[in-house]
């Protein structure tokens, strides 16, 4: 190999290096200015209306708080504020020695806040928590009701 052809070797491959470390900057400026923008709105469009308790919603008696676990987060019912799945390990739920077991309704999309909300309420004291898990197919919750050891979401609509 001549000495013309090694220089011309090492020419090109410097030209590639500065190629490809070009390209790499522009990728990473597009994706630090765009990201944002991009997630949030898929977040948004992944976000759903939290459940809410339709008038005459029955718990046959159940005197604890009742917990709705969606994709937004969990939210305290009735009609009580949400509490985003970034700040439910470090919120205030009804919950601790002495309160009544808390009943907690898991939407399908739910399973993530309502796996932080049981960990909450273990931490505050809660000693055993009601579980409900709602079906896709499920429109409207009509009544939750004590089945043997067990509880039954009964839906309705659709």
């Amino acid at each position: 190999m001549t000495p013309a052809a090694s220089e011309a070797e090492a020419g090109g491959a410097a030209a590639m290096a500065d190629l490809i470390l070009g390209t790499t900057g522009i990728l990473l400026v597009l994706l630090v200015t765009l990201g944002p923008a991009v997630l949030s709105r898929q977040a948004s469009a992944t976000a759903r209306e939290p459940l809410a308790l339709p008038p005459g919603f029955s718990t046959e008696g159940h005197a604890g708080p009742i917990l709705f676990a969606g994709a937004g987060g969990l939210a305290l019912a009735p009609g009580g504020t949400v509490i985003p799945v970034s700040a439910i390990a470090t919120s205030p739920l009804p919950a601790g020695p002495g309160t009544a077991r808390p009943l907690l309704i898991v939407a399908p999309d739910g399973i993530e806040a309502a796996f932080h909300a049981s960990a909450r309420l273990a931490a505050l004291g809660a000693t055993a928590i009601d579980r409900v898990r709602v079906d896709r197919t499920c429109a409207e919750i009509r009544r939750i009701e004590r089945r043997g050891t067990g509880l039954v979401l009964v839906c309705g609509g659709r």
